[in-house]
């Protein structure tokens, strides 16, 4: 059985995959792609790692270096474009909504309380993402200078407005489409 087999999806079955691949660090939801308008207009795409995922409003969830290229793309065009792939289902959901990013404020901090020293070493690298390096290497500090990371650590939310749902089959590929608007979540087939 596959989520398109017993008829049109639920938002409440589309975010409980999404829920799935934040809880479960095996499910291909798990590391999902986005793509951004970076500053020269061009398209960028990258795997991430989901956070969270709050169907209550509507919010998917990603961690970041603010220095990251993906961010300073943000500020120009706040705009994502979500891709999950689940190979073993064959299932494929794509996202797009209206991203925010904060660098400061009690929730900001409190996300990175929870992380580890490890996970706040990543936002400590120099030079900062992207930067060329003399040889190969990760730019990461001693574990000991971990705490520097929190200056450059930045929480990227994406409300989510548009959710597109395709799944391949040799019976015949389905697809529907999920539209947020003032009446809720609207449904539809849509040819694959």
């Amino acid at each position: 059985m596959t989520l398109l087999d017993t008829g049109l999806p639920t938002a409440a079955d589309v975010w409980a995959l999404w829920a799935r691949g934040v809880a479960d660090r095996r499910s291909p939801f798990r590391t999902p792609s986005i793509a951004t308008v970076s500053v020269d207009g061009l398209p960028q795409v990258r795997t991430v790692v989901l956070r969270s995922a709050h169907q209550d409003d509507r919010q998917l969830v990603i961690h970041s270096d603010q220095r990251a290229d993906k961010v300073a793309a943000l500020a120009r065009t706040p705009t994502l474009a979500w891709h999950f792939w689940n190979p073993r289902h064959r299932l494929q959901l794509r996202a797009t909504g209206r991203a925010t990013v904060a660098t400061s404020g009690p929730a900001v901090d409190a996300v990175w309380e929870r992380l580890s020293p490890h996970q706040r070493r990543t936002y400590a690298a120099h030079p900062s993402p992207g930067s060329p390096l003399d040889a190969p290497g990760d730019g990461l500090p001693p574990m000991a200078e971990a705490a520097a990371g929190r200056a450059h650590f930045c929480v990227i939310a994406c409300t989510v407005d548009e959710v597109d749902v395709l799944q391949l089959a040799r019976g015949g590929h389905r697809r529907c489409r999920l539209a947020w608007s003032a009446d809720g979540w609207q449904v539809g087939w849509c040819v694959p």
